[in-house]
């Protein structure tokens, strides 16, 4: 977005596929363990992926930009 916010749930699966926390960690904290489960399925709803093609394309800094690993 313009604002270069994200959702919880985005965040959370980035630390999980950064490994810095559990999937459990991630379940427990989501704000939608079903749909969190579907996005590590590879499986997104259109709203995501189009949020997702749009942040990219703004080249707007996300929390997955700022971690330093």
């Amino acid at each position: 977005s313009q604002y270069g916010m994200q959702t919880f749930d985005q965040s959370l699966f980035y630390l999980y596929s950064s490994g810095l926390i559990t999937l459990e960690e991630a379940l427990r904290g989501s704000t939608n363990p079903d749909e969190f489960r579907l996005r590590l399925a590879g499986i997104q709803n259109t709203t995501a992926m189009a949020k997702e093609s749009m942040e990219k394309a703004s080249g707007v800094a996300t929390i997955q930009d700022l971690i330093i690993r």
